[in-house]
């Protein structure tokens, strides 16, 4: 599907540190930095911190940071001037009104929120009448149900057992130690740590049944 669509743009441009397989269908590549050749600001949900992360070695070649890129687009479509300035000062923007400063992050990390934080300590939520609601009048106006309830999921062996007959099994998504979400897709020691093979879990009945071993190599497919 993405490559019958990226077909039919006339003209791709991707911008990537790496030959992804998207790079290799486009038109034109732009070579951004990596984390280690600009500065940036890290605040994400893997840690409580924030922190600066910090240009270590100077960019390879012609590659750009992100913002660069975006300052150039800008200035072609005449408001260059609103994106013409350091990353400095997109940082002190991010910060403004956080408590945190730039200068503060160059001595380290710094943790926003001390100790453990509790939603709704005070006991005020974010409802209509700041309380705590079981039966949801809102969601009975717009015709849901008013209260929390449990829909059977649809494609299932009990909620389609007509479909379930031709594809019995469900999958599911975990957690991938190689990668997260595409990141690392493509970096090879991560790959040959995980000797770069794709693995399906699956309950020892369902295999038994069908003959599978540990360790056999399997085609899945929906």
């Amino acid at each position: 599907m993405v490559r019958k669509a990226l077909k039919k743009v006339p003209f791709v441009v991707v911008a990537d540190n790496l030959m992804s397989s998207t790079a290799l269908y486009a038109d034109l590549v732009l070579p951004v930095t990596t984390i280690f050749e600009d500065t940036s600001l890290m605040a994400g949900v893997r840690s409580q911190y924030v922190q600066l992360m910090e240009k270590a070695v100077e960019p390879p070649g012609e590659a750009k940071p992100d913002y660069w890129i975006f300052a150039r687009l800008a200035e072609r479509f005449g408001f260059g001037d609103v994106f013409n300035q350091p990353i400095e000062h997109y940082i002190d923007t991010c910060l403004a009104g956080s408590g945190i400063t730039r200068e503060m992050l160059e001595k380290g990390p710094v943790r926003p929120v001390e100790g453990d934080w509790i939603p709704f300590k005070d006991g005020i939520f974010r409802t209509s009448t700041q309380k705590a609601h079981f039966f949801i009048e809102e969601w009975q106006d717009k015709n849901y149900s008013p209260i929390v309830t449990y829909y059977p999921v649809k494609e299932s062996t009990t909620g389609s057992p007509e479909l379930a007959k031709k594809y019995p099994l469900m999958a599911v998504q975990r957690k991938l130690a190689r990668s997260v979400h595409s990141s690392h897709g493509m970096n090879e020691w991560i790959l040959e740590v995980q000797r770069n093979q794709p693995n399906i879990l699956i309950h020892p009945n369902d295999a038994l049944s069908r003959g599978i071993n540990n360790g056999d190599w399997v085609f899945a497919f929906k």
